[in-house]
Parts: C-alpha cells; sequence; structure tokens
C-alpha cells in the first residue's frame, strides 16, 4: 500500500498526495531532501521509500510494503508533470490531481489482482423442498421506516387537535 508521494523542484514542494491516516507528510519533506540523481530504494522502519531525482525534481513514495510497481509510477509521475503547463500559479494542484488518479488505479490494478488470487466462494444451495428467504432490502427498510414517521406525525396531530379543541 502507497502510505504517501511527495513531489518537489528545488526546495519548494509542488505536491503531495495520501490515503493513510497517519500523518508521513513529516517524514516525506525529510527525506526526500535525501533523493539523488537517479532511482533508490531503501527501508526504514518497516516503510519503503522509492525514490527519484532529476536535476532540481525530485520524487518520493512512502510504501507499506515492497512494491515492484513503484518504479513505474515514478516515471508516470514525472511523465505527468513534464506534461503539466504552470497555468495560473496551478500546476501543483493539478500534479496533486495527477498523482491522487495514478496512486487509486495502482490500487485497483493490485486490489484487482488479489481478488483473482483469492478462492472463489462455494454456493451453498438449500435442500430440495425448501426455500431461502431472500434477505430484507433496503426498500423495504424505507417504505417501512417512512410508514412509522407518518403513522407517528398522525397520532400527534390527533393528540394535539383534540387538546386545542
Amino acid at each position: 500500500m502507497i502510505l504517501h508521494t511527495i513531489f518537489t523542484r528545488g526546495s519548494l514542494i509542488v505536491a503531495q498526495f495520501t490515503e493513510s491516516d497517519e500523518d508521513y507528510s513529516q517524514l516525506a519533506k525529510k527525506k526526500i531532501f535525501q533523493i539523488k540523481d537517479g532511482s533508490q530504494h531503501f527501508e526504514e522502519n518497516d516503510i519503503h521509500f522509492y525514490g527519484r531525482g532529476e536535476k532540481e525534481i525530485k520524487i518520493l513514495i512512502l510504501a507499506q510494503e515492497s512494491n515492484d510497481q513503484a518504479e513505474s509510477l515514478l516515471q508516470k509521475i514525472l511523465d505527468e508533470y513534464n506534461k503539466i503547463q504552470d497555468v495560473d500559479g496551478n500546476q501543483g494542484k493539478q500534479l496533486t490531481d495527477c498523482i491522487a488518479n495514478l496512486v487509486r488505479q495502482k490500487k485497483k490494478v493490485i486490489q484487482d489482482l488479489t481478488d483473482q488470487q483469492k478462492p472463489q466462494q462455494e454456493i451453498i444451495m438449500p435442500p430440495i423442498g425448501q426455500t431461502r428467504k431472500p434477505p430484507p432490502s433496503s426498500s423495504n427498510f424505507y417504505r417501512n421506516t417512512a410508514i412509522s414517521v407518518i403513522t407517528v406525525i398522525i397520532i400527534v396531530y390527533t393528540s394535539l387537535h383534540f387538546i386545542i379543541v
């Protein structure tokens, strides 16, 4: 799972993205400036750091486990950065949105692969002659709730009407 992604140009943080509940931004800010030109991978405290540096550009991905697709993600982020034009100082937001989409796509691919590897569930049929009761649907729940609310309103209205009259 990708925990945090950060992109800098020089000492300026251009974009950051995380889907983690924990705050990895301080750790990412500390580690990104250790990235040299080229690709790097190191591990510290059970966190995998995947970095890429090109001149003044630095990208760092923090992952929970070893991630074979981190290199391709770093390259895609760099490619997207090169496509984005800085119009009205909006480059950071565009890049953040782009990183978010790329990370979510990678997450979906990994989830799909995991789902394919899970054993298929066995379908259990009821014995012949017995039928299964279908699970209650949410529409029945909403209908029953609406009827109950209307009934309460009518009772309160009727009670108040008799008190006033």
